[in-house]
């Protein structure tokens, strides 16, 4: 998570390590520019930002150093112009409020007990989904709004650096 903050993107392989296709990685090419990215780890969602621009080819990023040794060494990167707020939001907390607005088949939140599902790395969730995390954490939607976003020609500039 910290170095896709710092480099302003997310990047995934194109398939699991056995050949597998991944709703989750696929949705990464499904991303579009203006999309709300909810960023969660270590049971919290800590960081929120918006879609710059559709996702490209890029090889693994270097900084991710040993980090999914098993993944291929090409994948999608998709620009993310992340909001410099760290919002600590626990879905644990909220679960029976965001429950019912996850959905019945990929969801990135087992909507029993609140856990991170292991292999959800970017879910599609309804726009309810992120107003409520955002109001708990404070955040109006407004300000993701006016977020500046990044241009395609900005991110490939850092593809070529990953090499």
């Amino acid at each position: 998570m910290r170095q896709e903050v710092e480099g302003g993107y997310l990047w995934s392989p194109v398939r699991e390590a056995n050949g597998a296709r991944s709703q989750f990685y696929d949705n990464m090419r499904r991303a579009a520019p203006g999309d709300v990215v909810l960023s969660y780890a270590a049971g919290r969602v800590g960081r929120v930002g918006k879609v710059a621009d559709y996702a490209i080819s890029a090889p693994k990023p270097e900084e991710f150093g040993n980090i999914g040794l098993y993944w291929s060494a090409t994948g999608w990167l998709l620009p993310v112009q992340w909001l410099d707020a760290d919002l600590a939001v626990r879905p644990k907390e909220l679960i029976k409020n965001l429950a019912p607005m996850l959905p019945t088949k990929h969801s990135p939140i087992q909507p029993q007990s609140g856990n991170g599902n292991q292999k959800a790395y970017l879910a599609e969730v309804d726009r309810e989904v992120v107003d409520l995390i955002l109001a708990a954490a404070r955040l109006p939607a407004a300000n993701l709004l006016a977020a500046p976003t990044g241009t395609a020609a900005d991110f490939r500039h850092h593809a070529r650096r990953c090499r």
